[in-house]
């Protein structure tokens, strides 16, 4: 069963950016993993509001393992390390149906 990351974010230091998600993209091909959004600006339906400036990305897996795998990787450890002063996250490992 597919398993999802999904990411509410909000850039703070746009020349950070570029580096931060070059390391976050390629830690992905070993476990699989695809960016289905990256990095959109949502718009809010009738039931709320969205908070100005945030974006919205999703990642797929195969599973929930390569998922966690992934998350837990050196490689994207190292774009966590980058992450600080560039981009605030919120994210959460979400199962498919």
């Amino acid at each position: 069963m597919s398993a999802y990351i999904i990411w509410d974010s909000a850039v703070l230091n746009g020349e950070g950016i570029g580096h931060y998600v070059g390391l976050a993209e390629k830690s992905l091909v070993p476990y699989s993993g695809r960016f289905l959004i990256q990095g959109k600006t949502p718009t809010a339906v009738e039931e709320g509001d969205w908070p100005e400036g945030r974006m919205v990305s999703m990642l797929e897996f195969p599973n929930m393992q390569h998922a966690r795998d992934w998350y837990s990787s050196a490689d994207y450890q190292k774009a966590i390390v980058a992450r600080p002063g560039v981009l605030d996250v919120r994210a959460v490992f979400v199962d498919g149906m």
